[in-house]
């Protein structure tokens, strides 16, 4: 576990060495949130206009108020939905295409990359990737349709239980089931991934896709060890930020700066932990299958 530990520390000094990488990344999420902003922002103000309720409703979940909202804006709520659909592809697809660009970054540390080089390897990566995509997208699809099948036909359907605590009890486990399986593919898709920038000269996806599931078998308590890790440091980030912004109460113009500033100080954080994931997955690659045991910083190297 030392070496996964010290893995997952590399991985965050790869992170700050590249933080023209990281920089650029937060920058085109920025980008697309504003492009995003106008037309989202147009329809729920429409959508609220005539409530005055409308944000503590939807904060507190109140069923009326939903329903009311509903019946009264049922055309443009259908259209904010539309909307969100779209914009959720089309930011699926901007950082399938970001991925390729940051993991060339990556494999290749010491090896300085201008802002067009970066737009040219996300260019270079980008149709594999999005191949790559697929097949995930589709074993999600498939794992969540046997699961549901499970839950619907095998006496888990809540019109066969005799006591709404076994609905719950049979629904935590259904989707804790889930998300171990989640973890799982995500896992695999992040070294996937890495693997895919790397073997350029391999066609087909799928045997890339083969070896890594044997990878990632052979290796599963150090990479799911190095997941969590990765994984802790959101959570502790998302406390920190919590905590922060419960404590900032918006009653002047210093507080209300101070609340902005916090807001990106998270959105940079939230973007790095993302990236973290990749950069610690890059370096115990480095490490375990390309047969380069030395740190990814040796002392002779300059940045």
């Amino acid at each position: 576990m030392k070496e996964v530990f010290s893995t997952y520390l590399s991985g965050i000094r790869l992170l700050f060495f590249k933080w023209k990488v990281w920089l650029a990344v937060f920058g085109f999420n920025i980008i697309f949130a504003f492009i995003i902003a106008r037309p989202f922002g147009a329809l729920l103000d429409k959508v609220g206009a005539n409530n005055e309720a409308s944000l503590e409703g939807l904060k507190n979940f109140d069923a009326n108020f939903i329903v009311d909202l509903i019946n009264n804006f049922g055309t443009e709520i259908s259209l904010v939905a539309g909307q969100a659909t779209f914009f959720v592809v089309l930011y699926l697809i901007l950082n399938i295409f970001l991925s390729g660009g940051f993991i060339e970054s990556y494999v290749h540390v010491f090896q300085r990359h201008t802002f067009g080089e970066f737009l040219s390897n996300c260019a270079k990566h980008f149709w594999r990737m999005i191949r790559l995509a697929l097949y995930f997208i589709i074993a999600q699809i498939v794992v969540a349709a046997v699961l549901f099948t499970i839950y619907s036909k095998l006496g888990l359907s809540p019109f066969e239980l005799e006591s709404e605590t076994i609905l719950v009890r049979n629904t935590k486990i259904m989707l804790a089931i889930f998300a171990v399986i989640m973890i799982w593919v995500d896992m695999v898709n992040e070294y996937a991934k890495i693997k895919v920038v790397i073997d350029t000269d391999r066609k087909f996806i799928l045997p890339i896709l083969i070896d890594v599931k044997f990878f990632c078998l052979r290796h599963f308590f150090s990479i799911l060890f190095l997941f969590l890790l990765c994984m802790l440091t959101f959570l502790a980030i998302l406390g920190v930020y919590a905590a922060l912004n419960d404590v900032i109460v918006m009653s002047s113009s210093t507080t209300i700066i101070f609340g902005l500033l916090l807001g990106q100080v998270y959105m940079i954080f939230r973007v790095g932990v993302r990236l973290l994931f990749t950069s610690s997955a890059v370096d115990y690659l480095r490490k375990n299958d390309w047969g380069a045991k030395h740190s990814v910083f040796p002392k002779k190297e300059s940045a």
